[in-house]
C-alpha cells in the first residue's frame, strides 16, 4: 500500500517517464496534484504496463471523477483533468482524516521505486550540457532570485519599488508562481498584504487601463488557485465585469486600450480572452465567461492582428487594419495561455494548433543566438527594442518573463520537447549572463547584465520559475 500523508511528494520513474504526485494541506482540505511528464520513448512500454489506465483508476478512486484524454469533468471533491495533471481538492479531507492510499500490485508500483521529490534526476541523453542542472539547482537560483526581488517590496504599498503599477501585478505573479511550484511559503504573507495594501491606489485593482486591470485579475486568479481564498477569485471576477465596458462595435467588435477609447490593441484583448476563459475554468455551471471568451477569440483571430509572418502585431490603426507595429513578447505569450484554456474547456484541439504556430514563430524569429559562451547556438528570447538605438523603456523590461511563463503552460498541455529545451537554455543563460553579485537580473538574457529593477528582476524569475517545473 502506498500511504502518505499531506505535505509530501513521491516520484516514480519509467524510462523518461515520471510520475510526480504532491499532496498538501491547504486550510480545511487537501490538494493531491498528479503530473504524467513523458515523451514517446518507451511509449509502447508505457501503454504495455497500463500506466495511463492505472492513472484514471487511480483519479476515479480518490476523487469518484471518470476521466478521459483531453476532457475535463468535475467530481465531488471539485477535481479536474487537464490532458496528464490532475488537481483533486478534497474540502472534507482535512489534517485528522486518513492518508491517501492506493493498493501495491496495481501497474503504479511497477515505474520504479518511489523517491524523495527533492533528489536531483539524471539528465536525460541529448540535452546540452549546460542545461542538465538538477531541480535542487533550478529552485536555488529561483529561490535566490526571488530573495533579491523581495528587497524591492513595500509592504506599506503592496507594491516592489523601481517599478509600476501593472508591472507589480506580473511580480505578485511571480511570487505566486514560485510559491505554487517550490512549496516555500517564505513569501506568501505578500500576497495578502498586497490584497490589502494595494487598493489604496486603486479600489478594485481598476484604474483607466483595461490592460492594467486584467494583469492583477489573471494574478489574483493565480493567487486563489493557490491559496483557495475566495477573495481573490471574486476580485478577478469584478475586475472582468468592469472591463465589459471597454468592448464596442469599432472596428467590429474588440476591447479599448483605455477608457479613452483612442486605441484598439492586442494585449487588451488577449487578456481579456485569457480572463474570461480562465474565470469560466473556476465557475462551475457558467456559460457567460465561455461566450465572452469565444467571442474575443473569434473577433481576434478576424481582426488582422496576426500578421503575415504568424506573430502579433502591437494593434489596430484608425481604419481597423494591422498597424504593423512590433511583435512584442508579451503579445506572443499572453494568447498562448488563452487558446490553451480554450482548448482545455472545449477539447478542439484546433486552438492548440494555432498556439502551436504562434509559439513557433516566436522562437524561429524574437531570439538571439550566441556564438561563443555557455548557451553558443541557442535560441534566447529577444525583445525587439533590445536592438534599437534608445533600448527598452520600464514596461518592455517585463515582457519576456511572460512570454516564458505562457510558454510553459503551452508546454504543459502539448508536451513539445523544443518548448522544453527553449526554457531551459533561457533560464541557463540569465543565470550564467545576466545577474550581477546580488543574484540581481538585467534585461538582455544574453548577457552582460545591464542594470537592476523590479520589472527586469520579475520577468527572469518567471523563466527560472519555468525551468525549474521540469526539474
Amino acid at each position: 500500500m502506498l500511504v502518505f500523508d499531506p505535505p509530501e511528494a513521491m516520484e516514480f520513474t519509467w524510462g523518461t517517464d515520471l510520475l510526480r504526485i504532491e499532496l498538501r494541506q491547504e486550510g480545511t482540505g487537501t490538494l493531491l496534484t498528479l503530473t504524467d511528464t513523458f515523451d514517446d520513448v518507451g511509449k509502447a512500454a508505457r501503454d504495455a504496463a497500463g500506466w495511463h489506465e492505472c492513472l484514471e483508476r487511480l483519479v476515479s478512486d480518490l476523487d469518484g471523477t471518470s476521466t478521459a484524454p483531453r476532457s475535463r469533468r468535475r467530481g465531488s471533491g471539485g477535481g479536474r483533468f487537464t490532458r496528464s495533471t490532475w488537481r483533486i481538492w478534497d474540502q472534507k479531507r482535512g489534517p485528522s482524516a486518513r492518508p491517501w492510499g492506493y493498493p501495491s500490485g496495481r501497474p503504479l508500483a511497477r515505474p520504479g521505486r518511489p523517491r524523495p521529490a527533492g533528489r536531483a534526476r539524471q539528465a536525460r541523453p541529448g540535452r546540452p550540457q549546460e542545461d542538465r542542472m538538477t531541480e535542487r539547482d533550478y529552485r536555488a537560483y529561483a529561490k535566490a532570485g526571488m530573495g533579491a526581488l523581495h528587497q524591492w517590496y513595500d509592504s506599506s504599498t503592496g507594491q516592489w519599488n523601481s517599478t509600476g503599477w501593472w508591472n507589480a501585478a506580473n511580480a505578485l505573479a511571480a511570487v505566486v508562481g514560485y510559491t505554487k511550484l517550490t512549496g516555500d511559503t517564505t513569501y506568501e504573507g505578500v500576497i495578502g498584504t498586497t490584497f490589502t495594501a494595494a487598493q489604496r491606489q486603486h479600489a478594485n485593482f481598476i484604474n483607466d487601463y483595461y490592460d492594467d486591470n486584467a494583469w492583477w485579475a489573471l494574478a489574483w486568479i493565480a493567487a486563489f488557485d493557490v491559496t483557495r481564498d475566495t477573495r481573490y477569485l471574486q476580485a478577478a471576477k469584478t475586475i472582468f465585469s468592469h472591463n465589459t465596458a471597454g468592448w464596442d462595435d469599432t472596428c467590429g467588435g474588440g476591447l479599448w486600450w483605455t477608457t479613452a477609447k483612442t486605441y484598439k490593441n492586442a494585449i487588451t484583448n488577449e487578456l481579456f480572452l485569457t480572463l474570461a476563459a480562465q474565470l469560466h475554468l473556476r465557475t462551475p455551471g457558467d456559460s457567460g465567461y465561455l461566450t465572452w471568451a469565444q467571442r474575443a477569440w473569434e473577433w481576434f483571430d478576424a481582426s488582422g492582428l496576426i500578421g503575415p509572418t504568424g506573430l502579433v502585431n502591437d494593434g489596430l490603426s484608425s481604419a481597423c487594419q494591422n498597424n504593423g507595429g512590433p511583435t512584442w513578447t508579451y503579445n506572443q505569450g499572453v494568447i498562448l495561455g488563452g487558446l490553451g484554456a480554450l482548448s482545455e474547456i472545449t477539447g478542439d484541439q484546433a486552438y492548440l494548433e494555432q498556439a502551436e504556430t504562434i509559439a513557433t514563430a516566436a522562437l524561429q524569429t524574437l531570439i538571439t543566438t550566441p556564438d561563443t559562451g555557455p548557451q553558443s547556438g541557442q535560441a534566447i528570447l529577444t525583445e525587439p527594442c533590445e536592438t534599437a538605438p534608445g533600448g527598452c523603456n520600464s514596461d518592455q523590461v517585463q515582457f519576456k518573463g511572460i512570454f516564458v511563463r505562457n510558454l510553459l503552460d503551452l508546454w504543459q498541455r502539448t508536451r513539445q520537447p523544443n518548448y522544453q529545451a527553449f526554457i531551459l537554455a533561457n533560464a541557463g543563460s540569465i543565470w550564467n549572463n545576466n545577474k550581477n553579485a546580488a543574484n540581481q537580473f538585467g534585461m538582455r538574457w544574453t548577457g552582460p547584465f545591464d542594470q537592476a529593477d523590479a520589472a527586469r528582476q520579475s520577468s527572469a524569475l518567471d523563466s527560472l520559475i519555468a525551468a525549474a517545473a521540469f526539474a
